[in-house]
């Protein structure tokens, strides 16, 4: 599971950014985009600075089964508020914020310093590499609920 593949999917749906089944979910198809972009541009920043000196590993339960499965429950876990995007965002807007994640990543793929890591609130410290299969993961999760969105 590649986070760039999933960041080219995320991008096919920008057109249908307005659309809302209150069935599926609260927000609409811009909401999951935008909240995906968000969460893999603030752990980008995290990989970028950590200090790998501190960095403790721990088991975490809940991070083997997310990785077992790759998968997300739906509806279990909160947005972080710094993740959660304004409420009226344009197709232009997503695209702007998709390009500057894209150039994050690959900021990011060449500057990471050995030993990054980031500090999930749920799973602990998760490496670099954790980190990429976290965020593919996650968007992935989004993905699939915004798919459910678009099926009626």
């Amino acid at each position: 599971m590649e986070i760039e593949q999933k960041l080219t999917e995320l991008a096919s749906f920008t057109p249908k950014h307005e659309v809302l089944n209150p069935k599926v979910s609260k927000a609409n198809v811009a909401w999951h985009i935008g909240h995906s972009l968000r969460v893999v541009n603030g752990v980008c920043s995290l990989l970028a600075t950590a200090e790998p000196t501190e960095y403790r590993p721990k088991f975490s339960w809940q991070w083997q089964y997310v990785k077992l499965t790759q998968r997300f429950p739906r509806g279990k876990a909160k947005a972080p508020k710094g993740t959660i995007p304004p409420e009226e965002t344009t197709e232009n807007d997503l695209r702007e914020l998709l390009e500057k994640t894209r150039k994050k990543l690959d900021t990011l793929r060449e500057t990471t310093p050995k030993g990054a890591f980031f500090d999930h609130p749920y799973f602990g410290h998760l490496t670099y590499k954790e980190g990429l299969y976290f965020l593919a993961i996650h968007t992935h999760h989004h993905i699939k609920i915004i798919r459910d969105i678009l099926k009626n």
